[in-house]
């Protein structure tokens, strides 16, 4: 393009008294130096209208000989196919996260191709993280807005450690409507990284109960903290039958019965030895039998004693094995 080709596409001005020259297109000022980088490079309203002047000259077709158009991003058929294929992929994502959700599975799950359909490519947990945050941050919205200022919310709270050891405190909410039916919700999860002290729950309690703005009649828990915490809050307190129930199952199963013994020394030496475990492994691998890392009885894990003896039962043939 001669430099002549060049200016067609600027008028000149005065600013300051000194000449310039504007863009027709953008109404950029630029040096004569810089011309010619403009308008090949920098002018993007250029760009923009060389690109929607743009026709396909007509081909030369023999008869009965199929043409293939390249297809072009302004035309509004293709945008709807896009749209619709993105639509496509964010219904994926979100059957994924239901069966996630509903399975009690964690999001690492959503990094193996089984877990999506044919024909979609795995989105990796971090995508589907954020639309839990978004789904969480939804049904929020939508419970606080039904049932804020409540009068007659009963709660139910306690505390466990996950496997990775970060400290939990739920909370449910529960209530009677007009026809007396019950519903119930989980209105947060709270994260305690300090000592579980009366105080760091009654906070967190009180927390809640103020920002929902109910009126509880009682809280059902266990513990001695939490009970502290719920006298603190000045709450009927009501004890969790199923933690009773829980602790007559646990008085009448002999946790030191010979077989019990044996079976979580296993589990713990297993467990410690790097060695012994990699070479279960290696044996259940050689001869085509499931292999899963024993679990560990804990004596404040609801159904740990039968976790850890089912987790023997199904490696009790590589255990039986005579190479192992």
């Amino acid at each position: 393009m001669a430099s002549s080709e060049y200016k067609e596409h600027f008028k000149v001005v005065s600013v300051d008294n000194v000449k310039k020259h504007e863009c027709l297109h953008c109404k950029a000022l630029v040096k004569v130096v810089d011309l010619k980088s403009h308008v090949e490079c920098s002018c993007k309203a250029l760009k923009r209208s060389q690109r929607g002047s743009q026709v396909p000259a007509p081909a030369t077709v023999c008869e009965g000989e199929a043409v293939e158009v390249a297809p072009n991003r302004n035309q509004p058929a293709l945008r709807q196919v896009i749209n619709h294929s993105r639509r496509q992929i964010l219904a994926e994502t979100w059957r994924v996260l239901s069966v996630i959700i509903m399975g009690l599975l964690p999001f690492s799950c959503a990094d193996l191709p089984d877990f999506w359909r044919s024909g979609y490519e795995p989105k990796g947990r971090k995508a589907i993280v954020k639309r839990a945050k978004d789904l969480e941050t939804f049904v929020s919205k939508k419970l606080h807005t039904e049932h804020d200022s409540r009068k007659d919310i009963v709660l139910l709270t306690d505390i466990w450690t996950s496997r990775s050891l970060v400290s939990l405190l739920l909370v449910k909410a529960r209530f009677l409507d007009d026809k007396m039916q019950w519903h119930q919700f989980v209105p947060a999860v709270f994260h305690l990284p300090e000592a579980h002290t009366a105080e760091a729950i009654h906070a967190r309690l009180q927390e809640l109960i103020t920002s929902w703005r109910w009126t509880v009649v009682c809280v059902v828990a266990d513990g001695s903290n939490i009970v502290a915490a719920v006298h603190m809050l000045g709450v009927v307190y009501v004890h969790c039958l199923a933690h009773r129930l829980q602790l007559c199952v646990h008085a009448a199963v002999d946790r030191n019965h010979e077989l019990m013994i044996k079976v979580r020394k296993f589990v713990a030496f297993t467990r410690k030895s790097y060695n012994v475990c990699n070479k279960l492994a290696s044996t259940a691998a050689t001869n085509s039998l499931v292999w899963v890392k024993p679990q560990k009885d804990q004596k404040t894990r609801w159904g740990s004693s039968y976790l850890m003896i089912r987790s023997v039962v199904k490696i009790r043939h590589v255990v039986a094995c005579p190479y192992a």
